[in-house]
């Protein structure tokens, strides 16, 4: 766990230095990726049971969603 807080602090110091612009674009690129591996998981238990994950299809779509509200936000406000 110790490791991944450093790497999880160094890469938003990093995006820190890239500037207002570069941190937007970013955000916009890490939302969109965790959106398309939400999407997957999404799938997978579809294909697997749908009835039986239906609560946890629930909470990762609520959570894709989040995502992509950040990712839209971020676009919203030239993140290109």
């Amino acid at each position: 766990m110790p490791f991944w807080n450093v790497v999880g602090f160094a890469l938003g110091a990093g995006t820190a230095l890239l500037g207002k612009e570069g941190a937007k674009t970013c955000t916009v690129a890490v939302e969109e990726s965790i959106a398309h591996h939400y999407n997957n998981q999404i799938r997978t238990l579809m294909e697997e049971d749908p009835e039986r994950h239906q609560e946890l299809l629930q909470v990762i779509k609520q959570f894709r969603d989040e995502e992509l509200e950040h990712h839209y936000l971020g676009l919203e406000h030239d993140a290109e």
